[in-house]
């Protein structure tokens, strides 16, 4: 059974080939905190977890970039 993953730009389910043989590279921007870190917040680390164990899974070798996490403060907002 193979892996068919949506893509936006042909609106179409296409099954996932990666590019350079059996590697698959992911990239993860962390969340833009702006008071405490909530479910919705880790709902893409959540996602690329999930992604990450199944392409595992199915033997692929994988490489992960996870951009750092930004706490800002707006105004009086988190005080």
């Amino acid at each position: 059974m193979s892996l068919k993953i949506y893509n936006s730009m042909t609106k179409q389910k296409e099954i996932f080939k990666p590019i350079e043989g059996n590697t698959v590279r992911l990239y993860s921007c962390g969340p833009t905190v702006y008071k405490d870190a909530t479910i919705g917040n880790m709902k893409s680390f959540i996602f690329m977890d999930t992604l990450r164990r199944l392409l595992k899974f199915k033997k692929k070798d994988i490489f992960i970039l996870i951009k750092k996490v930004v706490k800002k403060r707006i105004g009086n907002y988190g005080r």
